[in-house]
């Protein structure tokens, strides 16, 4: 494994496009080996610098090996709230994290973009536009099975929020 400038792990032939998972079990299991990694970049972030020129809220900085994650848009998106004051509307690109970081470095294979088939009806989007919670069991049901179904657990009012803010800035583009 290797760690790039974007602090995102990169395994050979995937790049930074995968999850850990950790498993708990009541097994017996030989006591793992210890294997420390000495914290430095991977060498094809030397002198690279494209995940800084694309990261809209400047999180990425040449001074630091860490990124500045209270600046990161994944991060801002992933904790409910207002927005900061100094994120530039137009910063958002997409309804959940960003990923531009990732898609822009030249260390990960071309993400291949799926259609998942999951689509929001009129009336779910609305109530997700409105910032409240589903009013009945129906309508909460299935935005949150389709949430579900994408592996994302962001319940309705935070995603509204993403939403609204996706939209004030493609309305900004015109």
């Amino acid at each position: 494994m290797k760690y790039g400038r974007n602090n995102v792990t990169y395994v050979d032939g995937l790049g930074s496009y995968f999850q850990l998972f950790g498993y708990l079990t009541d097994a017996a299991l030989p006591a793992p080996e210890r294997t420390d990694f000495p914290e430095s970049l991977m060498p094809d972030c030397d002198g690279c610098g494209i995940c800084m020129s694309v990261c809209p809220t400047e999180a990425i900085v040449e001074e630091r090996m860490l990124l500045h994650g209270e600046r990161c848009l994944t991060f801002l998106n992933e904790n409910p709230g207002v927005w900061p004051e100094w994120l530039n509307v137009r910063a958002h690109n997409a309804l959940l994290g960003r990923l531009e970081c990732q898609r822009a470095c030249p260390a990960n294979p071309e993400l291949a973009i799926e259609d998942t088939g999951v689509c929001f009806s009129a009336s779910e989007t609305r109530l997700l536009l409105s910032g409240e919670s589903a009013p009945d069991d129906r309508a909460e049901t299935g935005i949150r099975s389709k949430l579900a179904w994408l592996g994302q657990p962001y319940c309705e009012p935070v995603l509204g929020r993403h939403l609204r803010a996706l939209l004030r800035a493609r309305s900004m583009e015109r």
